[in-house]
């Protein structure tokens, strides 16, 4: 049963990618949210009477934050480390898809399983796509059949339950 994780990184490129893209948008935020407070102009546009009110707030925020800007850095590193510990519950089903298409690749009559983790993402998909891989049996004659019919009418038609 696939329940334990065993490796830190599953595809390290990807969850480092992950980390970065999460860490960096929520350093955006507050940024975002300074900036339009801290403009003059805007800040009386958007907050209305109340933005003289807010100024001195705000740089003793930016104040502090500069004198302690150690605790910015630890924030990001712990939203890069849960991000990718939680980035395990999409690229860990990748990775198991990834396995059963070459499973399915080097044995094509063999049934393959896609079974997840109980808290995995994507438990409806691997459902389906393991039915896919395991129900399918392509045979030559209808791979012909099907080029057939796309060089006669330029078109797959295939048989669908819903039309949605």
């Amino acid at each position: 049963m696939a329940s334990q994780r065993k490796y830190q990184f599953i595809d390290r490129k990807q969850q480092v990618r992950f980390a970065i893209s999460v860490a960096l948008f929520s350093l955006l935020f507050p940024l975002l949210f300074l900036g339009l407070a801290v403009s003059p102009s805007l800040s009386r546009l958007l907050i209305g009477e109340d933005a003289a009110s807010i100024q001195p707030l705000l740089n003793q925020f930016i104040d502090f934050s500069v004198r302690h800007w150690w605790l910015a850095l630890l924030s990001l590193v712990f939203v890069s480390v849960a991000s990718i510990l939680f980035s395990h519950l999409i690229f860990g089903p990748m990775r198991r898809f990834e396995i059963a298409l070459k499973q399915k690749k080097e044995f094509p009559n063999e049934p393959v399983f896609c079974q997840l983790r109980k808290g995995d993402y994507f438990h409806e998909f691997s459902w389906l796509f393991g039915e896919v891989l395991n129900g399918l049996q392509a045979t030559e004659t209808s791979l012909k059949s099907t080029e057939e019919q796309v060089l006669e009418t330029g078109e797959i038609h295939t048989a669908r339950a819903d039309p949605a």
